[in-house]
């Protein structure tokens, strides 16, 4: 049997009680999969070694010994939690603490790479900050070199906790040179290189004495592979060092490629990309073991220096790994739910909430699994039930108009998204909210045009087609009235997804260090006071400003009502169709 294929599927026994749900990702090595347990109350990942490798006594009994090396780290927040070593026959098995993704499908640093354009330099240093703290502690307990350190082994909680993956388990395979993922070829590294393989992703993170020698690896060694990922972390995702790819599967491409990326690592200096963690990067990424950080504690010295300077909260490092209860049925839901097991998930989000927890996620599943059942109605009743108990939640309201956008009731939909609208630029968690919603619905040919006008307006622009009743008014002198900078608020926090070099990320950039152009803080709060949104002449209940939001908002649609979709093979920009359609050229 070739070495990446896999004996489970959907369904099967593994590990001596448990059922696989899902395949997470295969590796030359192993391959990690999605199970829950035969009671169906636990789900974990499971990581097995493939069965080429089986049958090697030596490649088994590595395996075993790494695994023992991880199990013997004492529990620690920023590592992820191996619960044991099941043997079933030849078979070895690693079950271990499961990380769930988030709404776009992120559990790892490799997703938020490839989703994200730019990630805020106090996310940057929250998360290397805890890296430090999971790596100080695997040295304690006697870890000597983890080797195998890159963006797929980096976890991220759905709370945004960091935990470091796969201690040692890259250095079992007896070829030095691991075989590629054959249901991810090389080619797709040329369009994602955030997607690669671990065939050639271990050599792009690789330090010069890890290519002389793997034995030679310790603590400078990670240092280096974690300089790398830094790196990503501030470019949006690129590599500093990145030779001409395999144009095939030969042995003489993969080893062309294995000598480029040697001396790439060997004799090329990174280059600066203008972030204020550039030195700290170069310190990462030089040659001579020696010029690097002597440890992870030395590093994280610079880091919280930089967590002074740009003023970021203090990293959380006590999160326990442990989940509570509720919160795991309402994990288990959401695992059931992208599975399509719609009446298990409806059945585990009913446990959770009999537990007492609640999320504005869980309402927008376990709806979302009650209309995939069928039963519709139900799903739109749940959703009036929880408007009613969470006193009108614009969450809520976002949830329930994404339901109907799904339905195809446009109309219904944006009645119930308009609301939330108001809260864009000034909530971090409504701005990543509706980024998102559009980002999912920008085929949607009532949404589409939204999205593209969120995407390329000034921030005031979209006030004054959205929001007109919020705009500040003129001063005596004409002019307009200077606003204070929204509380809570920075370049380095919360910025929505736009396109650095566009007018809506220069508009909000200037927003964000206090040129505001004259909007008030009135107009930029969640909920702006009643007197921001009354005339002198008239007021208005907050009811009757949203039914008026919404009656603008679906003038302004009406004449997109039949938008066609964009033709990508004549590569127009969302922005320019809806330029030209505006009738603007």
């Amino acid at each position: 049997m070739p070495p990446n294929d896999t004996p489970f599927r959907s369904g099967d026994p593994i590990a001596k009680g448990y059922t696989v749900i899902d395949i997470l990702g295969r590796g030359s090595v192993g391959t990690v999969y999605l199970a829950e347990d035969f009671s169906k109350k636990f789900i974990v990942a499971i990581k097995a070694l493939n069965p080429g490798l089986i049958s090697s006594e030596k490649a088994r009994e590595l395996f075993l010994r790494e695994a023992r090396i991880w199990l013997s780290i004492e529990s620690h927040p920023n590592i992820v939690h191996p619960f044991g070593i099941v043997r079933d026959g030849d078979n070895l098995f690693i079950i271990m603490e499961y990380i769930a993704p988030k709404m776009r499908g992120e559990s790892s640093l490799a997703g938020y790479l490839s989703t994200t354009r730019k990630l805020p330099v106090c996310r940057i240093l929250t998360w290397t900050n805890q890296f430090c703290e999971g790596m100080k502690h695997a040295y304690r307990e006697g870890i000597r070199a983890h080797r195998d350190i890159k963006p797929q082994n980096i976890m991220i909680t759905r709370n945004g906790f960091l935990k470091i993956t796969d201690f040692g388990i890259a250095s079992v395979h007896p070829n030095p040179m691991p075989e590629e993922d054959s249901e991810n070829p090389i080619p797709s590294c040329v369009r994602n290189h955030d997607a690669l393989t671990s065939a050639v992703g271990t050599y792009l993170y690789m330090s010069p004495e890890h290519y002389r020698n793997p034995d030679l690896c310790d603590e400078q060694s990670d240092i280096y592979s974690f300089g790398i990922v830094l790196y990503q972390m501030v470019s949006g995702g690129s590599l500093p060092f990145l030779a001409t790819l395999p144009s095939d599967r030969s042995r003489e491409e993969r080893d062309r490629f294995i000598s480029d990326m040697k001396r790439l690592h060997g004799e090329a200096l990174p280059p600066m990309t203008g972030s204020p963690l550039d030195n700290i990067i170069q310190t990462c990424l030089a040659k001579d073991p020696s010029e690097r950080y002597g440890s992870f504690e030395d590093l994280q010295k610079d880091l919280n220096d930089q967590i002074i300077i740009h003023n970021c909260p203090p990293p959380e490092t006590d999160e326990p790994w442990t989940v509570q209860r509720p919160e795991k049925d309402f994990v288990r839901g959401l695992i059931y739910f992208r599975h399509s097991r719609f009446e298990e998930a409806v059945s585990a989000f009913d446990e959770a909430e009999e537990a007492g927890y609640y999320s504005p996620e869980l309402v927008a599943a376990k709806a979302d699994c009650l209309a995939s059942l069928g039963l519709v109605d139900k799903a739109l009743w749940y959703y009036k039930n929880k408007l009613h108990e969470r006193d009108q939640d614009p969450r809520l309201l976002y949830g329930r108009g994404m339901l109907l956008a799904k339905l195809g009731r446009h109309d219904e939909a944006l009645k119930s998204l308009v609301p939330g609208m108001a809260n864009l630029y000034t909530d971090p968690e409504f701005r990543e909210m509706y980024w998102e919603a559009f980002v999912q619905m920008a085929e949607d040919p009532v949404v589409r045009p939204v999205y593209a006008h969120l995407l390329d307006t000034p921030f005031e622009e979209i006030l004054k087609t959205f929001f007109p009743s919020v705009l500040p008014d003129r001063d005596s002198s004409g002019g307009r009235r200077t606003g204070e900078r929204p509380k809570g608020m920075s370049l380095d926090t919360g910025s929505p997804d736009l396109p650095e070099g566009s007018a809506a990320w220069d508009h909000y950039a200037s927003m964000q260090r206090g040129e505001n152009d004259g909007i008030p803080e009135s107009a930029l709060t969640p909920n702006p006071p009643q007197s921001s949104l009354e005339t002198p002449d008239t007021k208005r209940s907050s009811s009757s400003v949203i039914d008026r939001i919404y009656k603008k908002t679906m003038r302004y649609l009406r004449p997109y009502r039949h938008f066609p979709p964009p033709d990508d093979s004549k590569a127009i920009s969302r922005s320019r169709l809806f330029r030209r359609n505006r009738g603007h050229k």
